[in-house]
């Protein structure tokens, strides 16, 4: 069964992490580009981009040219009011407004929008007409758009309007699978740690975008200047959502060892005196319960031999001395009996 177990537990670690991946971009898309009340943040961040004032100019004039053809006004002139005209506080409300209008209008539409500066050609007129008088009574035309890079939004708009309704069931998924897998894996530390690791890679991908856009929008120019201005102002709010999951991922991918075996213990409700607690069983204890008692191999040890010094006595140099007294005793002996074998009138000992 320990197999089977592991083999489950990551099947079930592997899906519940993609389904947190789906949820997850839906919920970052629908908080930044997509979130209609980030239109105000991206206008702001837009409306004194160089670029977007130099392709309004440039419709501005090219409008300017055909309106005045019969009047004889010079281009250079042309372009002179043109630029005047977009860097007045008349047309950058104008062009403030007509932003939010267009990134509304793709959140909601899934609609490619193109930015309307019709209204911005009546500002023009009035500056003409302090030039050339006679221009005060040209016709203009009603509408003009403005091409942005921006526009590519309504393919992503589609994109997450796909993922959004399906986040619920993500959510449900990936937070069950994960429980799931904790519960029946052989090692739960595993699921834990592979759950800290996608936290810290899905929180750090976002990070690292909203970095890159926020470095690209201060060096950057031209079109991939504003798309990065536009990115850098409708991640405002996910980028400390993006560290905070960081951090959680963090935190479990260090502790999911120490995670891992206090959810492995066994606990048990004890009452008594009016009061309940939880009391966990020693680590170990359920998985050694019903084991056989095994038999703990001898400790082999040994004893260094002790070694005493003394000092030297007069006893030991007797007894060194003396190391001879045996002999000297038995021939004494041998002497002795004859000598008295001898006094008795017996036969001398040989």
């Amino acid at each position: 069964m320990g197999p089977a177990r592991d083999v489950t537990a990551r099947l079930l670690t592997v899906v519940a992490l993609l389904a947190a991946s789906a949820a997850w971009a839906s919920w970052v898309f629908s908080v930044t580009v997509l979130d209609p009340n980030r239109s105000v943040a991206i206008a702001d961040a837009l409306v004194d981009d160089p670029y977007l004032q130099e392709q309004v100019s440039g419709v501005v004039a090219d409008t300017l040219t055909t309106a005045t053809a019969g009047l004889g006004v010079d281009l250079a002139t042309l372009d002179e009011v043109a630029a005047r005209t977009v860097a007045s506080p008349e047309a950058a409300e104008l062009l403030r407004v007509g932003i939010i209008n267009s990134h509304r209008a793709i959140v909601a539409d899934n609609e490619r929008v193109e930015l309307e500066v019709g209204s911005v050609l009546d500002v023009a007129r009035a500056e003409l007409a302090e030039v050339v008088p006679a221009a005060a009574t040209v016709a203009l035309p009603e509408t003009e758009t403005v091409e942005l890079p921006t526009d590519q939004l309504a393919f992503v708009s589609g994109f997450a309007d796909t993922l959004r309704g399906w986040r619920g069931l993500a959510t449900l998924v990936a937070v069950s699978g994960i429980v799931v897998a904790a519960v029946i894996a052989v090692e739960r530390s595993r699921v834990i740690a592979s759950a800290g690791m996608w936290a810290v890679s899905a929180g750090g991908v976002i990070a690292a975008l909203a970095g890159i856009a926020r470095l690209a929008a201060g060096r950057t120019e031209g079109a991939t200047g504003l798309l990065a201005r536009a990115t850098d102002a409708a991640f405002g709010p996910v980028t400390v959502a993006s560290l905070v999951l960081v951090g959680v991922g963090i935190v479990l991918a260090v502790s999911a060892r120490p995670i891992g075996r206090l959810l492995g213990r066994t606990w048990t409700l004890i009452t008594g005196d009016g009061r309940s607690r939880l009391a966990a069983a020693p680590v170990g204890a359920a998985a050694t319960a019903g084991a056989a008692p095994t038999r703990r191999a001898p400790r082999r040890s040994f004893t260094l031999p002790r070694i005493r010094f003394r000092p030297k006595t007069g006893s030991e140099d007797a007894t060194r001395k003396g190391s001879t007294a045996p002999a000297t005793a038995a021939a004494n002996g041998t002497a002795n009996g004859a000598a008295n074998g001898a006094a008795a009138g017996g036969t001398p000992a040989p």
